[in-house]
C-alpha cells in the first residue's frame, strides 16, 4: 500500500479526462467535490478524505489508479479546447488582484445564501472587474456549491462561439448530475433544450447546490438567450456582461425579467489603499492619504487604469515623480506610454505591431505578424523583452498575440489613428490572399472585416467560392461550424440589402454547405491523424450508428497495433469510452451484421475479449452468430466465453454444441458453407436485376427475374421491392402467386449440396431457426405490402395465415403489427398483443409491446382524423378517447377540434396535452395554438401560446396567430 502523500500526487497529475474517470470507477458522485474550476489539489483532498470514511477505500484508489485504461486517457475528449481555453481566461484573471469590491463580494454571497434560487445580473463598464469579481468568487464558493463556469472572450474563436457555450454548459452539467457521455446534438437549438430540460429538474437532496456562471454575454458572437424557463430549488444563474447603469443592450434584453441586479461602480480611496497594501513595493504609501488622494484623482477609481498605473508604480525608481507626471484619464494615460515607448530602443514596426493587434478581431499567430510587418524572429524577441511592451499583451505558447483586454484594444486603435487604419487595411489586404498563405485569421475573419466593410460583392464571392470552404475545413478541422457561418454572413448582407433573389441562393448554399460537411467520414479523420475531431463526428450521429463508428475506428487503429504500441492504446480508449455510453441494442440486422464483424476482427487483432460491450448491444441471436463466427476464426475461448452471455438456454446450448463441435473437428459448419454459398456473384447479379426492373416499372420481367433466383430467402427480400414500388391492379395476382409459390428451396439445395456431410451432423438441425423464422417474417411482410396496396380480405388473409405459420413470437408478433397497421382493426391488435406475450426475452417482448403501442396510436389518430374529416364527430372523439398514448390522442383531438372548433373540443385537446411529456407536449400546443388561430379564436390561442416554454415552438405558434 503507498502512502496518502503518494496517492495525492498521483491525484494531481491526472489531467481532467483521467480525474473524472477516476471519479466514475470509484462511484465517487461528482457534486459532492468541487468543480472542475477549483484546483486539482482541493479537489484531490477531498476524494482521499471521502475514501478514507470507507473500509479499504484508499486501497480501492490505489487500484484504480494502477489500472492501465487510466493512463492511456489522453487529451481525447469532446469540449477538451474550450474547457482548457476558459480555464486559461479564469486563471489569469485570479492572478489579478481584487481589491476594494468586499461589498460586491458580499451581495454574491446573500444571494445564494438567501434564495432558494434565481439569476443574478452582474453589470459595469468595460474594465471594471466583472470578469475578476466572478473568477475570484467562485473560488470561494467551491466547499459549498457545485460551480459551473464558462466565459466568452474575443480572444478565441471557441471562446465567441455560442454552440461551443452550449457544449461546455453541457459537459459540466452531466459531470454534476453523474451522466456518463451525454449527448451532444449537431445543432445549437438541441443543445439548448437539453439544457431547459435539465435545470428544470429537482436536484438530488444528497448534491451540493447548483450555481451557473456566465461572464462575458457581450463578447459572444451571437446573443446568447436564457437557457432556461424555470429554476428548481437549489440552482442558481450569475451572468454578467458589460452595460452603463440603467442601459439594457440588446444581449441583455431578456435576461432581466425578474432578475437581481448587481451594478459595479468605481473604487474608492479606501479600496486603493487596500490595493496598495497587497504590493510590497508599494506598501508604504497604503497609508498615506495624500498620496491615495491623488492616485484616485488621475484614475478616477477605474479599476484597468489602476492596476496598469499601479504596475508602472512597482517598476519606477522615483514613484512620487512617476505620480507626479501621469496624466488624469485613461486615454491620456495610453497616448502618455505610446510616446514613452518611442523613446526605447525598439524595432521600428514597433507601431506596425501595436496597430495590427488593436484592429484585429481575434488572435494573430507569429508568422502572420511577421508577414505583416516585416519583422524578423530577433526583432520579435527584443519586443518580447520589454516589459513596456508585453504589460499590455497577452502572448500564449510564445506565438498568439492578443491585447490583454477588449477596451486596450479599443483605445490603442483610438490613438493610432492613421497607423490603426492603416493596419486594418493591410490587414483586410493580407485576408484577400489567404490561398497564398491560408492563415488561420484570414479563414475565420476575412468574412466579417468585409462586413463590416460592407463589401457585399466581395463577401458573396468568398460565400460561394468551393476552395474558400475546403481550406477551411481542412486547415481548421475543429471549427465544423466556420463555413456555415460565412455562408450566414452573405445571407444576412443580402437581407440588409432587400436582395430576395440573393437571399434564396445562398439559402439553398447553407443546406449544400451542411450536407457536405455531414458527408465528411470520421475514418477518413482518423486517418488524418485527428482522433479528437473523429471521435467528435462519430458523437454527432445517431447512438446506434454511432457505436458503429466507435468499433470501426478502434479497428482501423487495431490493425497494425503489433507495430504501433499508441495506436492499440488509442484503439483500447475508444473502446472504453463506448462502454461508458449508455448503449442501445442493436435492432437492425445489418447493423448486428457490421457489429458482429467487426467485435469478431477486434477479438483476433488484439485478442481482447469484449464480452461486456458485445452483451450490451446484441440479442442473444445475435450473441449466438457471434459466438460462431469467433469459433470459425479460431477463437475458442472468447467463443466459449461469448456463449455464457447467452440467456436464451436454446440458443446457448445449440451454439455450445457447435463450437464444440468445430474446436474438435477444425471444420466448417454446414450452416457457415451454405451461407458462403449464398453470396454466389451470380445470385447476387440476378437481385440487384431484378430490383432494377422492379423500380422501372418493369414488373413481369422482375417476376421472372425472381423466378431465377435459387435462394428463396433472397427471392422474398426482392419480392417486398416489386410490392412497395406501387405495381398496377394487373401486376397483383402475378406478384401474389410468386410469393406464394416461395417454398423451402435452400433446404432441399443443402441437402444435395452436402449429402456428404449428413453422417457428420443432421444438416436440419444445423440450420439456424432464426433464418427460417426471418424467411417466413419476409414472405408474410411481402403480401402485406400486397395487402396495404390492393386491401381485399383475401390478401389480408394470405398475409395473417402466413405470419400464423412463424415460429418464433419475437417475428410474428412483430409481422402481426405490420399487418394490424396495414388493416387496423381491433382483432389483429389483439393476435399481435396476444403473440408479444408469449416472448420469453424481457427486452424483445418491451421493445415488441412499445412498436404495437406506437401502432394503435397511428392508427386510431389516423382513424379519429378520417372520422372528423367526414364529419362523424361522435365516432372521432370515442376513437380518439381509445389511444393509450397522451401524445397521440392530443393530436387526434387537435384534428377533431380543427373539423369542429367547438372550446369542448380545444379544451379536451389541452387537458390531454398536459399530461405529455415535456418536449412534445411543447410541439403539440402549438399545433392547438395554430388551430384555434384558424378557427379565429385568437384569444384562445394566444393563452395557448403562452403555456409553451420552447422559445422555438412558441415563436412558430405566435407567428401563425400573427
Amino acid at each position: 500500500m503507498v502512502s496518502q502523500n503518494e496517492l495525492l500526487k498521483h491525484l494531481n497529475r491526472l489531467n481532467l479526462a483521467q480525474f473524472e474517470e477516476v471519479l466514475f470507477r470509484l462511484k465517487i458522485d461528482p457534486a459532492i467535490i468541487p468543480s472542475s474550476f477549483a484546483e486539482q489539489s482541493i479537489r484531490a483532498i477531498r476524494i482521499i478524505q471521502r475514501l478514507k470514511q470507507e473500509p479499504e477505500g484508499l486501497e480501492r484508489l490505489e487500484k484504480t489508479l494502477a489500472e492501465p485504461a487510466i493512463s492511456i486517457i489522453g487529451k481525447q475528449y469532446t469540449g477538451y479546447e474550450i474547457e482548457a481555453q476558459v480555464k486559461q481566461i479564469v486563471g489569469e484573471y485570479t492572478q489579478q488582484p481584487l481589491e476594494g469590491r468586499e461589498a460586491e463580494k458580499r451581495r454574491l454571497d446573500e444571494f445564494v445564501r438567501n434564495n432558494t434560487s434565481g439569476v443574478l445580473l452582474v453589470t459595469g463598464a468595460a474594465g471594471f472587474g466583472k470578469s475578476t469579481l466572478l473568477s475570484h468568487w467562485q473560488q470561494t464558493q467551491q466547499e459549498d456549491y457545485f460551480i459551473v463556469y464558462h466565459c466568452f472572450s474575443y480572444r478565441y474563436e471557441k471562446t465567441r462561439s455560442l454552440a461551443e457555450a452550449y457544449r461546455h454548459l453541457l459537459k459540466q452539467l452531466y459531470l454534476y448530475c453523474n451522466i456518463r457521455n451525454g449527448e451532444f446534438p449537431n445543432d445549437e437549438n438541441g443543445m439548448r433544450d437539453i439544457l431547459v430540460g435539465m435545470l428544470r429538474e429537482p436536484i438530488s437532496a444528497e448534491s451540493k447546490g447548483l450555481v451557473i456562471v456566465l461572464d462575458g454575454l457581450d463578447e459572444a458572437d451571437k446573443t446568447f438567450e436564457p437557457f432556461f424557463t424555470e429554476l428548481s430549488a437549489g440552482v442558481f444563474i450569475i451572468a454578467a456582461a458589460r452595460a452603463e447603469e440603467g442601459e439594457e443592450p440588446k444581449y441583455l434584453r431578456n435576461w432581466t425579467d425578474n432578475a437581481h441586479r448587481l451594478y459595479l461602480k468605481r473604487l474608492f480611496r479606501k479600496a486603493i489603499s487596500k490595493w496598495l497594501e497587497q504590493i510590497q513595493e508599494l506598501v508604504v504609501y497604503s497609508q498615506n492619504k495624500d498620496f491615495v488622494k491623488r492616485l484616485d484623482k488621475i484614475t478616477d477609481g477605474f479599476p484597468l487604469y489602476l492596476r496598469f498605473l499601479i504596475d508602472d508604480l512597482r517598476q519606477a525608481a522615483d514613484v512620487e515623480q512617476v505620480l507626479a507626471q501621469t496624466p488624469p484619464g485613461f486615454e491620456k494615460y495610453v497616448e502618455q506610454q505610446l510616446e514613452r515607448l518611442d523613446e526605447l530602443d525598439l524595432p521600428e514596426q514597433r507601431w506596425q505591431f501595436f496597430a495590427l493587434l488593436a484592429v484585429a478581431k481575434g488572435v494573430l499567430e507569429k508568422e502572420d505578424i511577421k508577414r505583416l510587418t516585416q519583422m524578423r524572429d530577433r526583432q520579435l524577441r527584443q519586443l518580447h523583452q520589454s516589459w513596456q511592451v508585453t504589460r499590455w499583451m497577452q502572448i500564449t505558447e510564445g506565438k498568439f498575440y492578443a491585447f490583454a483586454h477588449p477596451l486596450l484594444a479599443t483605445t490603442f486603435a483610438s490613438q493610432l489613428g492613421d497607423d490603426a487604419e492603416d493596419a486594418l487595411q493591410n490587414l483586410i489586404d493580407y485576408c484577400s490572399q489567404w490561398q497564398d498563405h491560408h492563415s488561420a485569421y484570414a479563414l475565420r475573419y476575412y468574412t466579417e472585416h468585409l462586413r463590416d466593410l460592407q463589401q457585399w460583392e466581395e463577401l458573396y464571392a468568398i460565400a460561394r467560392d468551393e476552395e474558400f470552404f475546403t481550406t477551411q475545413q481542412q486547415q481548421l478541422p475543429d471549427e465544423s461550424d466556420l463555413p456555415l457561418k460565412t455562408v450566414q454572413l452573405a445571407l444576412w448582407g443580402k437581407a440588409k440589402t432587400d436582395n430576395v433573389l440573393g437571399m434564396a441562393e445562398f439559402l439553398l448554399v447553407h443546406p449544400q454547405r451542411l450536407m457536405q460537411i455531414a458527408q465528411e467520414s470520421p475514418l477518413e479523420i482518423l486517418r488524418a491523424g485527428n482522433i479528437i475531431r473523429a471521435l467528435a463526428l462519430a458523437d454527432k450521429f445517431a447512438p446506434r450508428h454511432c457505436m458503429l463508428w466507435y468499433l470501426l475506428l478502434a479497428w482501423d487503429l487495431a490493425i497494425d497495433a503489433t507495430q504501433n504500441r499508441e495506436n492499440m492504446e488509442q484503439a483500447w480508449e475508444i473502446l472504453e469510452r463506448l462502454q461508458q455510453k449508455d448503449l442501445p441494442r442493436l435492432l437492425e440486422p445489418w447493423m448486428k451484421d457490421c457489429a458482429i464483424y467487426l467485435l469478431v476482427r477486434l477479438s483476433v487483432a488484439t485478442k481482447w475479449t469484449l464480452i461486456n460491450l458485445s452483451r450490451f448491444i446484441l440479442s442473444d441471436h445475435s450473441l449466438a452468430e457471434l459466438c460462431r463466427k469467433l469459433a470459425e476464426e479460431g477463437e475458442f475461448a472468447a467463443a466459449f466465453d461469448t456463449a455464457k452471455q447467452i440467456d436464451n438456454s436454446y440458443e446457448q446450448s445449440k451454439v455450445l454444441a457447435e463450437t464444440r463441435y468445430l474446436q474438435t473437428n477444425q471444420t466448417p459448419t454446414i450452416l457457415y458453407q451454405y451461407r458462403v454459398f449464398r453470396s454466389s456473384r451470380r445470385e447476387d447479379v440476378l437481385t440487384e436485376t431484378a430490383k432494377a426492373q422492379a423500380q422501372a416499372g418493369n414488373f413481369i420481367a422482375a417476376l421472372n427475374t425472381v423466378q431465377q433466383i435459387g435462394d428463396s430467402y433472397e427471392q422474398v427480400k426482392v419480392l417486398i421491392e416489386i410490392a412497395k414500388t406501387q405495381p398496377n391492379p394487373e401486376n397483383f395476382a402475378a406478384i401474389l402467386n410468386t410469393a406464394q409459390q416461395i417454398g423451402d428451396s435452400y433446404y432441399a439445395r443443402i441437402e444435395v449440396q452436402y449429402a456428404p456431410h449428413r453422417v457428420q451432423l443432421n444438416f436440419i438441425e444445423a440450420l439456424d431457426a432464426a433464418q427460417q423464422n426471418d424467411f417466413l417474417s419476409k414472405r408474410a411482410l411481402v403480401l402485406t405490402e400486397i395487402a396495404k396496396t390492393q386491401p381485399t380480405p383475401e390478401n389480408f388473409s394470405a398475409a395473417l395465415e402466413t405470419a400464423q405459420q412463424i415460429d418464433s413470437s419475437y417475428y410474428r408478433a412483430l409481422v402481426l403489427t405490420e399487418i394490424a397497421k396495414a388493416q387496423p382493426t381491433s382483432e389483429n391488435f389483439a393476435a399481435a398483443l396476444q403473440t408479444a406475450q408469449l416472448i420469453n426475452d424481457s427486452e424483445d417482448r418491451a421493445e415488441v409491446l412499445t412498436e404495437i403501442a406506437k401502432a394503435q396510436a397511428l392508427a386510431f389518430t389516423e382513424i379519429a382524423k378520417t372520422q372528423a374529416q367526414e364529419e362523424n364527430f361522435t365516432a372521432a372523439f370515442k376513437t380518439a378517447q381509445q389511444i393509450d398514448s397522451s401524445y397521440y390522442r392530443a393530436l387526434a383531438l387537435t384534428e377533431i377540434a380543427k373539423a369542429q372548433p367547438t372550446p369542448e373540443n380545444f379544451a379536451a385537446a389541452l387537458k390531454t396535452a398536459q399530461q405529455i411529456s415535456s418536449f412534445n407536449r411543447e410541439s403539440v400546443l402549438a399545433e392547438i395554438a395554430k388551430a384555434q388561430a384558424q378557427a379565429e379564436n385568437f384569444t384562445a390561442a394566444f393563452h395557448t401560446a403562452k403555456l409553451i416554454d420552447l422559445s422555438f415552438y412558441r415563436e412558430s405558434a405566435l407567428a401563425e396567430i400573427a
